[in-house]
């Protein structure tokens, strides 16, 4: 899809950005229950996971990164909406035979492991950016595992949500704000 076609179809979704450098969960909270009361809150996606940071850093990146986890877990059963945070792996699938991701190589994922009720992870054979890419369902709290859903393309729409850009915390609800 070119830019110009891209942009022309974000013009027109239904979302918000809160882009604030150095959030912290304590912010997605107050902006996200703040927007629900304004009229609504359908969808919110985290891009990404450890750039929002806990209220007080433990020091350990683990432990802070399980405090946002479950900081956005809570704010999903708060507000009764789904939560979509992105998460970096961790190398350990490209030293394995079988490449594939699996949930255990979400770096500092033991909350996450814990808080998810889906995990989904984005698997490409080929190196290739344009090759198509298996989306795995690694844990389903409502359902089964371990399906390939099926084969995507970089440019495929999947659904609604459509805006997932680099370095931005992307609140997919009414105006941008």
């Amino acid at each position: 899809m070119g830019f110009a076609l891209w942009v022309n179809r974000v013009a027109h979704l239904n979302f918000r950005i809160f882009d604030k450098p150095a959030v912290t969960i304590a912010d997605v909270a107050l902006q996200a229950k703040a927007w629900a009361i304004d009229g609504g809150l359908d969808f919110i996606v985290v891009d990404y996971l450890t750039r929002v940071k806990p209220v007080k850093s433990s020091g350990n990146q683990t432990l802070d990164v399980g405090e946002v986890a479950t900081g956005l877990k809570n704010i999903a059963r708060q507000i009764n909406i789904p939560v979509m945070a992105l998460a970096q792996l961790n190398r350990a699938s490209t030293k394995r035979t079988d490449k594939r991701p699996n949930m255990a190589d979400l770096r500092d994922s033991g909350v996450i492991e814990q808080e998810a009720d889906q995990i989904l992870l984005l698997h490409r054979d080929d190196e290739d950016d344009n090759a198509p890419a298996e989306v795995i369902v690694d844990k389903n709290r409502h359902g089964e595992v371990a399906i390939r859903i099926r084969k995507v393309r970089r440019s495929a729409c999947l659904g609604g949500v459509t805006l997932i850009t680099p370095n931005r915390h992307c609140i997919k609800t009414g105006k941008i704000s």
